[in-house]
């Protein structure tokens, strides 16, 4: 039981760090396409918003038991020995954030995309480009 629940305690890390990784290439695609300098400035914004979020849900994930070592040691998580956040909580309170700041990334792509004029052909290259963005996914 002891290797299942350190698989799992590492693929928690592992997620958190892919999910952040992938935000922060789309971040970095969108400041490369859209060259509107007040779209640059919130693009870092949410470069900085991404980075907090994950660096508090890391902490978050790592340290949801103390000591760590109780995380997969159940004998620990009697009550009194060790004090541990509910996993279901903590999971359902990161996706609540993690959608939120999606869909802001996507409002943000959204309105650039709508608001700017552009030729025709530079509108489709950069819808076939976030095509491309969206099947990678």
């Amino acid at each position: 039981m002891w290797l299942i629940n350190q698989y799992l305690y590492v693929e928690e890390i592992l997620f958190i760090t892919c999910i952040s990784v992938v935000k922060f290439s789309v971040l970095t695609f969108y400041r490369r396409v859209f060259s509107v300098q007040i779209f640059a400035r919130i693009t870092h914004a949410l470069v900085g918003v991404c980075a907090v979020w994950a660096v508090v849900t890391l902490l978050l994930v790592i340290l949801q038991c103390l000591p760590v070592h109780a995380m997969w040691d159940l004998e620990l998580q009697v009550p009194g020995q060790a004090k541990c956040l509910s996993p279901a909580k903590l999971i359902f309170g990161y996706e609540i954030c993690n959608v939120i700041v999606d869909l802001v990334i996507l409002y943000r792509q959204l309105e650039d995309g709508s608001s700017s004029v552009q030729s025709t052909s530079k509108t489709l290259s950069r819808a076939q480009m976030m095509d491309v963005c969206r099947g990678a996914e």
